[in-house]
């Protein structure tokens, strides 16, 4: 829930246009990011996963979330927007 809060508040931020909402919204890719890892990681969290499909899930999470943290820190338009 806290990490969900922190995105949506990230999320205002960036369409308020305030001039900390991109290192916000870096900052809560982040802590998605890290919690998707212990989430597929846990074994004590439930899941539908088969055996030897949690290295798949790890990956994909952290090279979506890796996307999305190159387009905040090196886009122009992101640059020109809230500079």
């Amino acid at each position: 829930v806290l990490t969900t809060g922190f995105g949506v508040a990230a999320g205002l931020a960036l369409i308020s246009r305030r001039p900390a909402a991109v290192a916000m919204a870096k900052a809560a890719l982040l802590v998605a990011a890290t919690l998707d890892v212990v989430t597929y990681t846990t074994p004590s969290m439930p899941s539908n996963r088969m055996p030897g499909d949690t290295p798949l899930y790890v990956a994909a999470s952290v090279i979506y979330y890796g996307i999305w943290l190159a387009y905040l820190s090196r886009s122009k338009r992101v640059r020109r927007t809230y500079a």
